[in-house]
């Protein structure tokens, strides 16, 4: 699930331009909603629409201004947390029913989770040619970064200073967003797969699968009992 922390402000003058454009092009605020997705694809769409384009800060800025008024339900489904200081073993369990699984999130206890996934076709049909097939024309947004992992960076690589010492002597660091780019689903299994080959690494982020709206995919799936319970119980 994902989470909503606010990092930035837009420009007044680039905060207008956007709501004159979401506002021409029919961009509803109640179809984004919690979607991290669905807001995403609406803000490249006006950056890609700009003559000027946006740069990396403009457009997570206005992608912060689009999530915000969603903010409460991105963290919607709290647990309050029991926390038991002192753990020194993790649970292991096999199927485990709804009781169990919420006992370990109140006690903020790891686990070892295994047979949850047992008989889903899924884990047999799921593969790159097999999705392909089924979402290939789809439009999807990608996160791009150097590297495997977004990670802590030395201050001085987006500032463009030194202190002499090298990256990282101010001893100050930055975690920078990825940048995104959209395709067609068919393309992004493509440019996942030749991870390394510019340098730069891509994956698909914050894209649940209902956003898919596919009844062949669902009907691979198998939601374990234990899973349903707990929905009913939020």
């Amino acid at each position: 699930m994902a989470t909503f922390s606010k990092f930035r402000e837009p420009p007044a003058a680039l905060s207008e331009e956007w709501r004159s454009w979401s506002t021409a092009n029919s961009v509803r605020p109640a179809d984004l909603s919690n979607a991290a997705i669905r807001h995403a694809l609406a803000v490249t769409r006006f950056c890609s629409a700009r003559s000027l384009g946006c740069t990396w800060a403009e457009h997570h800025a206005l992608l912060d201004m689009s999530r915000a008024p969603y903010a409460h339900l991105y963290d919607q489904h709290t647990v309050p947390s029991e926390a038991r200081p002192g753990a020194t073993s993790c649970a292991r369990l096999h199927r485990p029913n709804a009781s169990q699984l919420l006992a370990l999130v109140r006690d903020s206890q790891p686990a070892v989770l295994t047979g949850l996934l047992d008989g889903w076709p899924a884990t047999r049909k799921w593969t790159d040619e097999y999705l392909a097939a089924a979402l290939g024309e789809r439009r999807v947004a990608l996160s791009v970064t150097e590297g495997a992992f977004d990670e802590p960076e030395p201050i001085e690589r987006w500032t463009g200073t030194s202190s002499g010492g090298g990256g990282g002597a101010s001893g100050e660091w930055v975690v920078a967003r990825p940048a995104h780019e959209t395709m067609k689903f068919r393309d992004a299994l493509r440019a996942i797969a030749s991870a390394g080959e510019s340098g730069l690494s891509r994956y698909l982020e914050y894209f649940p699968l209902e956003a898919f709206r596919s009844p062949s995919l669902l009907a691979d799936l198998a939601p374990p009992a234990a899973a349903a319970a707990i929905a009913a119980s939020i």
